[in-house]
């Protein structure tokens, strides 16, 4: 019995992590938006096309217009370190603090995704099957 639930207590943590940094992605060439289910974001970054935006809020309005082709995104975390973020090495180390100093939080990222700009319009993977099964 204790085995199952270990099992099942296992799958569930592996799909709240899973539904934890969904995030979806929507605008126009000149205004993205991408939202994020991530509590903790830290700043969001847009790249391709020799473009590579980066900031703090979701909502980025281009002073140009985006061009034409093939755009990455991705959504960095910002999360207490964990024992898999400290290297045991530099840890030993004196590196001049005391033993009082905090460490900082470690930025991840936590979703990755890519879209398209076609004649001014956004276009994912998700927008791309809703129009095909339209037609």
């Amino acid at each position: 019995m204790k085995k199952i639930l270990a099992l099942l207590t296992m799958n569930f943590a592996i799909l709240a992590t899973f539904t934890l940094h969904a995030a979806t992605i929507s605008g126009t060439s000149q205004s993205i938006n991408i939202s994020s289910e991530t509590a903790n974001v830290h700043h969001y970054v847009i790249s391709g096309g020799g473009v590579h935006l980066s900031q703090k809020s979701s909502a980025f309005s281009a002073k140009k217009q985006l061009k034409d082709g093939q755009y990455q995104y991705q959504v960095y975390g910002e999360f207490p370190l964990t024992a898999a973020d400290v290297d045991p090495y530099k840890e030993s180390l004196n590196n001049g603090r005391d033993g009082k100093t905090k460490r900082g939080n470690a930025i991840k990222v936590v979703k990755t995704g890519s879209f398209r700009i076609i004649n001014g319009q956004l276009i994912t993977a998700d927008t791309a099957q809703k129009e095909g099964s339209e037609k």
